[in-house]
C-alpha cells in the first residue's frame, strides 16, 4: 500500500491537508512533528538542532527518526500511510523514498506577505492556547515567517530539482490545500 509524505515549513497546512486526507480514506497518520519535538525536547544531547534564522535548510537530527517512520511504521499491513512532518526534506524524500509505494507533496509559502502571514497565524492561534505561536512577540514572529519564506524558496527550488510536487500556499490557503488534496487523491486513485 502507499505511504503519502508531506513536507514543508511551519504554518503551512500540512497537519490540516493529512487529517482531510485522513478523513476520506482508510488510512492511519503519523503527525511526525510531535515526536520530533518530543526527542529535541526530551532527548536534546541526540537530537537538539542548532536553529538559526537564516533561511538555509541545514541537516536536522530528527531527521533520521521520520525517515524511520517511513520506512518501518506499519510495513506489515497493507494501508495506507500518511506522515506529515516540517523535518523531512525533499532531498531526503528523493534519496530514500521514491518509486511507486512513496506519494510525496511539499507546502511552502515562497511569495508570502510576511505581515499577512504573521495576522493568519495570530487568527489562528487565537482558539488554540497551546499553540507554539503563543510565546513569541510579533517581532520574533516576524522572523520566524521571514526564515520559513526563505526556506519555502529552497525547498521549491529542490523539489523542482527532483520533480516533486510542490504547492505553494501563500495565498488563497484553503484552495493551495484543495489543490494539494485533489492532487494526492488523484495520485491514490491512478496508482
Amino acid at each position: 500500500m502507499k505511504t503519502v509524505i508531506i513536507g514543508g515549513v511551519c504554518r503551512t497546512g500540512k497537519s490540516r491537508l493529512a487529517n482531510t486526507i485522513f478523513t476520506n480514506t482508510k488510512s492511519t497518520i503519523i503527525h511526525a512533528d510531535n515526536l520530533t519535538n518530543f526527542l529535541k525536547n526530551y532527548v536534546p544531547e541526540k537530537f537538539s538542532v542548532d536553529f538559526q534564522l537564516d533561511g538555509v535548510l541545514k541537516p536536522d537530527p530528527r531527521e533520521i527518526v521520520v525517515k524511520k517512520l517511513i520506512r518501518n511504521m506499519g510495513k506489515e499491513f497493507d494501508y495506507l500511510k500518511i506522515i506529515e512532518s516540517s523535518v523531512i526534506t525533499p532531498t531526503t524524500v528523493a534519496r530514500h523514498f521514491q518509486g511507486d509505494r512513496y506519494i510525496s507533496l511539499f507546502l511552502g509559502y515562497p511569495h508570502v506577505d510576511v505581515l499577512q502571514k504573521l495576522n493568519e497565524i495570530r487568527q489562528a492561534a487565537v482558539n488554540d492556547r497551546y499553540c507554539w505561536s503563543h510565546q513569541y512577540s510579533d517581532r520574533e514572529m516576524i522572523r520566524y515567517i521571514k526564515h520559513f519564506k526563505q526556506l519555502s524558496i529552497e525547498i521549491e527550488h529542490i523539489c523542482q530539482q527532483f520533480d516533486i510536487q510542490f504547492v505553494d500556499t501563500s495565498k488563497h490557503w484553503s484552495n493551495a490545500i484543495q489543490i494539494a488534496y485533489d492532487w494526492i487523491i488523484r495520485q491514490l486513485l491512478t496508482s
